[in-house]
């Protein structure tokens, strides 16, 4: 089992481009090891943007970093020491997210926002705010019957998940839809 696993892993680094990464020695009943070590790993490099992005309010750094998060950090293993790690990072995206769709409205671009937005969404669904920007969005497009759908999908979630109702106050987003942004 141990031949056949390290073979497998073997041939998915070579898709990577990744050759000869893996030295075996028979000493002491056989060792393996790994003997490559990237030069920086994405989770370094989101940081190294993020801080540029703090520093600079620079929108092609913070598009860059949204770009590089592709999920969480380990969110696959279930190592959970990883946890706090990935909720910061997730909060990070999320603060990168919700700027970036703040800057899209007020260049009046609309359907970068709402992917913006929905990425947020689909990071944090629980989250009363993204709602209320995409409901408002909706209604900038003036397409009431998206915001009331989002609306209805919102309040069902809430009720089937939590038990709860949304705290969405449509009013006021009818009437200033650009002051949640």
């Amino acid at each position: 089992m141990l031949y056949t696993t390290m073979y497998q892993l073997r041939k998915e680094l070579e898709a990577f481009g990744l050759f000869e990464v893996i030295e075996q020695s028979r000493a002491g009943g056989g060792r393996y090891r790994l003997l490559w070590a990237p030069d920086n790993w994405d989770y370094d490099e989101f940081e190294i943007m993020y801080q540029q992005f703090i520093e600079s309010n620079d929108r092609t750094t913070a598009a860059s970093a949204i770009e590089l998060y592709r999920g969480g950090y380990l969110t696959d293993n279930g190592y959970e020491w990883a946890t706090e790690k990935r909720i910061v990072l997730e909060l990070k995206v999320v603060e990168l997210l919700e700027y970036m769709a703040d800057y899209e409205v007020k260049q009046r671009r609309f359907g970068s926002a709402l992917s913006l937005l929905q990425r947020w969404e689909n990071l944090q669904p629980y989250t009363i705010r993204v709602h209320d920007k995409i409901i408002a969005l909706h209604l900038l497009m003036s397409n009431a019957d998206a915001a009331d759908a989002h609306e209805k999908k919102v309040e069902d979630l809430f009720a089937s998940e939590l038990g709860i109702s949304p705290d969405i106050d449509r009013k006021i987003l009818e009437l200033h839809p650009l002051s949640v942004f």
